[in-house]
């Protein structure tokens, strides 16, 4: 490695340990330094895999303010996650629109999910509390499941997350609507 690149990396590795997260502006600066091996190397410790009805996406951890966590990639879709729900998805290629979601407690003390896309009404599930679910001690984290009736049908919307070992968040996944696709967010980078 050019001594160049290596006084890059190591200036990245310093950033990105001292600093929450990497923002995508800086992502961008460091891979026109870097030969592309370097820079995907960089780049795949903030990897995920976001994937929506069979289409998969590299978005890359841009940055956390307060309880949200922003992802973003190079063709400008942009996820935003608050810990809880997809509170955000905008940018995606094709004819998708904003999609927004989120969680609250009605004023009867029933939690509900709401769930939002542009052009769509607004759909509705009760929900049972998040509880804890373990399977080995490197899987396991949080579920809630929440329904709502369709057309006089019961339809679930299952809401997950995984964390490794190491308590990090591994998995996300969330319907887009009750009984409708699953939205999957996957970190690549152990």
């Amino acid at each position: 490695m050019k001594p160049l690149a290596r006084l890059i990396t190591l200036s990245i590795v310093l950033l990105t340990t001292s600093a929450c997260a990497v923002k995508v502006a800086q992502i961008d600066t460091a891979r026109r330094f870097l030969p592309a091996s370097d820079t995907q190397r960089q780049l795949d410790r903030f990897a995920w895999s976001f994937s929506l009805s069979g289409t998969e996406y590299r978005v890359y951890a841009d940055r956390i303010e307060g309880r949200n966590a922003y992802f973003t990639n190079e063709i400008g879709m942009r996820v935003v996650w608050d810990g809880e729900s997809f509170i955000v998805i905008e940018n995606l290629p094709g004819a998708f629109g904003r999609y927004e979601s989120g969680r609250e407690i009605t004023s009867a003390g029933v939690e509900e999910r709401w769930y939002a896309r542009a052009g769509e009404p607004v759909q509705r599930a009760r929900c049972s509390p998040l509880r804890e679910w373990r399977l080995t001690a490197d899987q396991y984290g949080w579920r809630q499941e929440c329904s709502t009736e369709i057309e006089g049908q019961v339809v679930p919307a299952v809401h997950l997350l995984e964390r490794d070992a190491a308590g990090l968040v591994r998995l996300i996944q969330a319907p887009i609507s009750p009984g409708g696709p699953l939205i999957t967010l996957r970190r690549l980078n152990p």
